[in-house]
């Protein structure tokens, strides 16, 4: 059997595995790999950007929190990095919109990125899931547009 599986692999090659499975928080998903934070940041806006949106904003988080910790006299750092990349869709926005106007809560899209203090070269990247309660079905299906489109950039920048 040793000698089987050996043969196939050499064949066919390695079996590729999805390295990077999302955990689903409830409200937040989140993905990590292993992967510098620069080269994390820039997968994700290369991501962004490759589906034909435009970033808006980059958020230095942990820059922030770093910052007030001082001076509020919180030294703990939490983490080695961290940022929040925004961008928007036009058609996607205004899909959503348009199914539910309360949805705008949820414009800009955004994807925080953040490698943990002592945890160097581990990188997650995290979003909160798009999802209004009792919404009709065409906002159930446009919200699931946008989930799927959350997934496609978190895992890409953690690759």
């Amino acid at each position: 059997m040793k000698y089987l599986i050996i043969a196939l692999l050499t064949v066919f090659g390695p079996v590729p595995v999805q390295a990077n499975e999302p955990v689903d928080l409830g409200h937040v998903v989140v993905y990590s790999g292993e992967t510098s934070f620069a080269d994390a940041k820039e997968n994700l806006k290369f991501a962004v950007t490759n589906l034909g949106m435009v970033i808006s904003d980059e958020l230095h988080l942990s820059e922030m929190l770093d910052r007030t910790g001082k001076d509020l006299g919180l030294t703990k750092r939490v983490y080695a990095q961290a940022e929040t990349i925004a961008w928007c869709s036009a058609s996607l926005s205004r899909k959503m919109v348009e199914a539910a106007s309360t949805s705008l809560v949820f414009c800009p899209f955004a994807v925080s990125l953040y490698e943990r203090e002592g945890e160097p070269g581990k990188v997650y990247a995290a979003f909160r899931k798009p999802w209004l309660g009792e919404a009709g079905d065409e906002a159930r299906a446009v919200m699931e547009e946008v989930e799927a489109m959350y997934h496609e950039v978190a895992a890409a920048a953690v690759e």
